[in-house]
């Protein structure tokens, strides 16, 4: 999983905006707050270490991600991919408690 999250949630709003790695020149972005009429705004700085970290980490798990899709490909084309119901229960119980632990409940 990538380390950095590219999105911005407005705290007025609650809205979430993407923010694509393809930041203007020193990885500032404007994030427009409240209303239409207000003229303020929220600046977000992304360091060029944090840039490169984000890229290291995309590099590093792409060629980790397409390995293990074409393993799972010849298992399927074989018949030998086996599906674990229980290890599947335990992610869904784990992502559960990760949500709750993330909304503060």
């Amino acid at each position: 999983m990538n380390p950095i999250q590219n999105s911005i949630t407005n705290a007025t709003s609650g809205s979430v905006r993407s923010v694509g790695t393809g930041a203007p020149r020193g990885g500032k972005v404007a994030v427009p707050q409240g209303s239409s009429t207000s003229s303020s705004s929220d600046t977000v700085s992304i360091s060029a270490s944090a840039r490169q970290l984000n890229a290291a980490a995309a590099d590093s798990s792409a060629g980790a991600s397409s390995a293990h899709v074409e393993a799972l490909k010849s298992a399927l084309a074989a018949g030998q991919y086996t599906v674990d119901p229980r290890k599947i229960a335990q992610g869904l119980v784990r992502d559960s408690r990760a949500l709750q632990n993330a909304s503060g409940g």
